[in-house]
């Protein structure tokens, strides 16, 4: 669920045919801007695109900008969009809210960077893409100095000055992960909505004759037990575990890992009696009641959800509300009236 992150695959293939790249990116907005800051879309100069700065109001206006003033040969531009603009009603910002795009080209060994840029997200470390406002050269700084303070700053987008140059930083979190115990029917109808999210998913389940490529298209598979497995892909505050076998044997030894983790999201399959069971195992297995207040059981938010691909809904929006604080995120099972 990452702003920029929806580039990255695109950008590859654009370079690696040959095509000439634009980026634009969200350096800041107020009030009701449809995406938020640190977004990214990638133009082309055929007029291809990928990603996406407001979610569909002023791209047209933005990939004119691209191709008027970018692919000519001009310097990076900083454009702003909003209710106050001449332009408003023309560029589509009926939302009444205000963005602020930073655009600049794709110079030199970008498909370097590219590689640069994958590598660090499939090491599950933040990027901070670096556009240099004098040429619009864009590279990935190093953590060092000014770049280190962004980085662990939280804030998606930071103006700063490196060497006498003035620098836009667009921040880039690794994606969010989601760690799903039991390679079952309900998991099928999670995967596809989780990847279409940005989710990067693993399902885990010693069960090779469920646990299969054919059967789970786009996730990574790992057939160790489960609490191996979570350990070996040393979870952080970034992942969301799952467990959803509805067999003791395999979601106990994951949620006992899960629950010794930063993962800011731990579910389970289940209903409120079987809940009590496992919470009674957990607690012999040494977890208190503070620890087990992380474990949302049953899991996912009441919608009263039925069927596997309710449920996997229920388990997404819960996994995004806990990602956003949303106040739904804390909404007791079932609701109280």
């Amino acid at each position: 669920m990452s702003a920029a992150d929806d580039s990255l695959g695109p950008l590859t293939t654009f370079l690696s045919e040959g095509e000439k790249v634009a980026l634009a990116i969200v350096i800041a907005s107020f009030g009701s801007s449809p995406r938020p800051v640190g977004s990214m879309m990638a133009i082309t100069q055929s007029g291809r695109i990928a990603g996406s700065v407001s979610g569909g109001c002023v791209e047209s206006a933005v990939i004119h900008a691209a191709q008027e003033k970018i692919f000519s040969g001009g310097a990076p531009q900083i454009l702003h969009y909003g209710v106050t603009n001449e332009r408003a009603f023309e560029v589509g910002l009926a939302c009444g809210g205000e963005i602020t795009v930073l655009l600049t080209p794709l110079r030199g060994n970008s498909m370097a960077l590219i590689a640069e840029w994958q590598k660090a997200r499939d090491d599950r470390k933040e990027v901070a893409l670096g556009t240099r406002m004098r040429d619009g050269e864009v590279q990935i700084l190093p953590s060092l100095g000014a770049v280190r303070d962004a980085i662990g700053s939280g804030m998606p987008i930071h103006r700063i000055e490196l060497a006498g140059e003035a620098w836009i930083i667009n921040v880039i979190p690794p994606p969010l992960r989601m760690l799903v115990v039991g390679a079952v029917h309900i998991t099928q109808n999670l995967v596809p909505m989780a990847t279409v999210l940005g989710l990067a998913v693993t399902v885990i389940d010693p069960r090779r004759a469920l646990a299969t490529v054919d059967r789970f298209p786009g996730a990574a598979i790992s057939h160790d037990w489960p609490d191996q497995a979570l350990r070996s892909l040393a979870l952080g505050p970034r992942d969301a575990v799952l467990a959803l076998s509805h067999d003791s044997k395999f979601d106990d030894p994951a949620l006992d890992a899960a629950l010794c983790s930063p993962a800011f999201y731990i579910g389970a399959l289940g209903s409120q009696k079987s809940q009590g069971a496992r919470r009674a195992r957990l607690m012999a297995l040494g977890h208190d009641e503070t620890t087990l207040a992380r474990l949302r059981g049953p899991v996912g938010l009441p919608i009263g959800a039925i069927g596997a691909a309710e449920i996997a809904l229920s388990i997404l929006a819960g996994i995004i509300a806990a990602h956003r604080q949303s106040p739904l995120a804390t909404l007791p099972w079932p609701v109280k009236k």
